[in-house]
Formats: structure tokens, C-alpha cells, sequence
């Protein structure tokens, strides 16, 4: 093979790139639980308990399948998203609600935060345990494949410990 299509080939991929980006996870999350809750909207009038699940799932399974090197994202994100989740789910699930604007969206905004608090607990408690895991898993993986050295100290007839220099693992 020549050195200019070696120079030309793409990267293999290892471990750390295997996975969704963190982008990826983001869309994710976020266009799953919008679908979910605008059905649950059309289908019964109200947010419901299929937007919390929803939330909670895609959490989860974005922390789970995130590449490594963006585990920080899939842990950080659910909450900014739930959050604008609810205020866009605010425009759309109008039924029962009076007032004036800005009231109409402050109260529903208030509602989402209080009756959805386990959604967005679980969804985030989820996706930061699972995140800390797989990086507890990596560090592990990672420090368990440092090369140690096995040579050993010298000592010299007159009782002086000389250390060796270690040797380069194969």
C-alpha cells in the first residue's frame, strides 16, 4: 500500500468515537419529548403523563448511547431542554386557561415546573447517574491499561538499592 493512501484513510474507529454526538443526543431528546407531548396535547387536551415519560426514556437512552467524549452533554442538557420544552408546550396546550398573556403562560409555565418535578428529576437523576458510570467505567478501563513497570530494584553487596530504569513493555 502506498504511504499517500494510508496518509488518506479515515481514522478507524475506537471506543470513544462509537456512539450519538452530543448534538445528536440533544435533537434527540428533544424532538422526541416535543412529538410525545404535542400528541398527548391533540389526543387528550393536556400535557399529560406521555410528555414526563417521554422525557424520562430519551434521557436516559441519550446518556446511554452519548460517545464518551460528550457524556458532560448528555448529563447537562436534560433539564435546558425540559425547560424549553415547557414553555413551547405552553403555546400549544391552551385549553382551560384565562387571562391575560403573559398570566396564561406564567401559570402554565408554574404548573409544568410543579406537577412535572419527578419528570424532570428522574429524566436528569438518569442521565447523570448513567453518565457517571460509563466515565467511572472509562477511567477504570483506562488506568487498568497503563503499562506498569515490572523491573524490580537492584540491590548491591554493600546493602544500597539501585533502581532500575523500567523496562518498555512490548
Amino acid at each position: 500500500m502506498s504511504t499517500a493512501a494510508e496518509v488518506n484513510r479515515p481514522p478507524r474507529p475506537t471506543r470513544a468515537r462509537v456512539g450519538v454526538t452530543g448534538r445528536g443526543v440533544v435533537v434527540l431528546i428533544f424532538v422526541i419529548t416535543a412529538v410525545a407531548g404535542a400528541a398527548a396535547v391533540m389526543a387528550g387536551g393536556h400535557r399529560g403523563h406521555v410528555f414526563g415519560i417521554a422525557f424520562i426514556v430519551t434521557a436516559a437512552l441519550g446518556a446511554a448511547l452519548v460517545r464518551r467524549k460528550d457524556i458532560t452533554t448528555a448529563m447537562i442538557a436534560p433539564p435546558l431542554l425540559y425547560c424549553l420544552l415547557v414553555v413551547l408546550m405552553s403555546f400549544l396546550d391552551t385549553k382551560d386557561q384565562t387571562g391575560g398573556f403573559l398570566t396564561r403562560k406564567a401559570v402554565y409555565i408554574a404548573d409544568a415546573f410543579i406537577t412535572g418535578a419527578p419528570a424532570i428529576w428522574t429524566g436528569t437523576a438518569l442521565a447523570v447517574g448513567i453518565g457517571w458510570y460509563r466515565r467511572r467505567s472509562a477511567a477504570a478501563t483506562a488506568a487498568s491499561s497503563v503499562p506498569t513497570s515490572t523491573a524490580s530494584p537492584t540491590v548491591t553487596p554493600t546493602g544500597q538499592v539501585e533502581p532500575t530504569s523500567p523496562q518498555p513493555t512490548p
